[in-house]
């Protein structure tokens, strides 16, 4: 039977590796990246690979900007949450199944991406579909791994 737990830990170690850094999970399977200045949290719990970074406050974000954060379809295994723990708006991806590193990687750099554009959004206070957007990869970024 797979384990998609190791599968989970040996992306985050292929991902060290292609980034040149050096990543340690915590005894609760957690870590932290850092993309340039973007904080990224990755947790492994009941076979299921957690990614969540913070975009903002909830409790200093403008609500009608809030409740379209919320509403909004970032398709996928991509959704937007308000953290109970911290009350910060945070975007959120779920790996639930074995992954190939290069489909990872891709996912991930999606995921940073989007993160930095909903930021934008919501320093300008606005919303509006930016089908445009393009996803720089994470081998291009600053990345710096913290511990949790």
């Amino acid at each position: 039977m797979f384990n998609t737990e190791n599968n989970f830990v040996t992306l985050i170690d292929n991902l060290g590796s292609r980034l040149k850094v050096s990543i340690m999970m915590s005894p609760q399977n957690t870590c932290c990246l850092v993309f340039d200045r973007d904080p990224v949290n990755f947790e492994i719990k009941n076979n299921i690979l957690y990614i969540y970074a913070p975009i903002y406050s909830s409790e200093n974000c403008d609500k009608k900007v809030l409740l379209e954060m919320l509403e909004e379809n970032h398709l996928g295994d991509v959704f937007t949450s308000i953290s109970p723990s911290t009350k910060d708006l945070c975007l959120n991806m779920l790996v639930t199944y074995e992954c190939e590193y290069e489909l990872f990687e891709k996912q991930l750099s999606v995921f940073v991406s989007k993160l930095r554009e909903l930021k934008e959004k919501v320093k300008g206070n606005y919303l509006e579909q930016d089908n445009n957007s393009s996803s720089q990869s994470v081998k291009d970024m600053i990345v710096t791994a913290l511990p949790v």
